[in-house]
C-alpha cells in the first residue's frame, strides 16, 4: 500500500474539498491558520480572515487566494514568479469548459456505468471524531465506487459564508461534482477538515493522507492575501 500527500490537482481531491467546503456558515468569521502535515512530510496551509482565504500547495506550487472582498481569485505561480486573477464568474465558466472538453463518449458513459461510476457518492455521518490540535471533530465516510474518504472535521473552525457561496466553483456543474454538492448541502456539512484519509480503488490501492500539524488563531497580516512583491501579472487563461 502506498502513501502519498493529498494533491489539489487531482480530480478526486476536488471532488473532496468540494463536499466539505459547500454549505455556508452562520457563525462569525474568523481569523486563524491551519496547517496540514501529508504522510511524506509535504506541509500545506490554509490561512483565513473574514475578508479572504488563502491556501497554499508546497506540492504544486501554486497558491489559491480567494479574495472575498474583491470577488476575486488569484492564483501564485511560485516557479514563474507571476500571477493570475479571474472573477468568480470566470473561474466557474473554466471549469465547465474544461469539463465539457471531457465529456465522456456514448461507450464510455455506457462503460462508466456498468462499474458504477455515475453512481452518487454515499455519505454517512459517523459522529465524533478524535480530538486534532485541541479542536472536538466530527467524523464522515464518503464513498464511491472508485474512491473512499473519512475526515475529521472541525465545527469551530468556520470559513466566511461568502467562501462556501459565491466562491463554490463547483456550483451548477453536472454529474459526479455536482453530487457533492448537493449531498453537502442536504446534510449541511461543514468547519474545516482537520484530518483526512482518501483510498484510491484503482489496480495498485493508494490511501493519500494528511492530518493538521497546528492551528493558530489570530489575525492574519493582509499582505498574506496579495501577490508577493516582484510577482508579474499574466492573462488569465481561456
Amino acid at each position: 500500500m502506498t502513501q502519498r500527500s493529498i494533491s489539489k490537482s487531482n480530480p478526486l481531491s476536488l471532488a473532496a474539498a468540494a463536499l466539505i467546503t459547500l454549505w455556508p456558515s452562520l457563525a462569525a468569521a474568523q481569523n486563524y491558520t491551519v496547517r496540514m502535515k501529508a504522510a511524506d512530510g509535504t506541509i500545506s496551509t490554509t490561512y483565513v480572515s473574514p475578508t479572504a482565504v488563502r491556501n497554499t500547495s508546497a506540492e504544486l506550487g501554486q497558491d489559491i487566494i480567494n479574495r472575498l472582498d474583491r470577488g476575486t481569485i488569484i492564483y501564485l505561480d511560485h516557479k514563474n514568479k507571476t500571477y493570475r486573477e479571474v472573477t468568480v464568474a470566470e473561474g466557474r465558466k473554466a471549469i465547465a469548459n474544461m469539463a465539457a472538453e471531457g465529456s465522456p463518449t456514448p461507450e464510455e458513459q455506457a462503460n462508466m456505468q456498468r462499474m458504477g461510476m455515475n453512481t452518487p457518492p454515499q455519505v454517512t455521518k459517523l459522529g465524533a471524531g478524535e480530538t486534532i490540535a485541541g479542536y472536538a471533530t466530527e467524523r464522515y465516510s464518503m464513498k464511491t465506487p472508485m474512491m473512499q474518504m473519512e475526515v475529521w472535521m472541525s465545527p469551530a473552525l468556520q470559513l466566511p459564508p461568502a467562501y462556501y457561496k459565491e466562491f463554490n466553483l463547483l456550483a451548477g456543474q453536472s454529474g459526479a461534482l455536482g453530487n457533492w454538492g448537493r449531498i453537502a448541502e442536504d446534510m449541511k456539512i461543514q468547519g474545516t477538515i482537520l484530518k483526512r484519509v482518501v483510498t484510491m480503488k484503482a489496480l495498485n490501492k493508494i490511501v493519500l493522507s494528511d492530518v493538521a500539524a497546528s492551528v493558530e488563531k489570530g489575525a492574519v497580516p493582509p499582505s498574506t492575501f496579495e501577490p508577493p512583491a516582484g510577482y508579474k501579472k499574466v492573462a488569465a487563461a481561456q
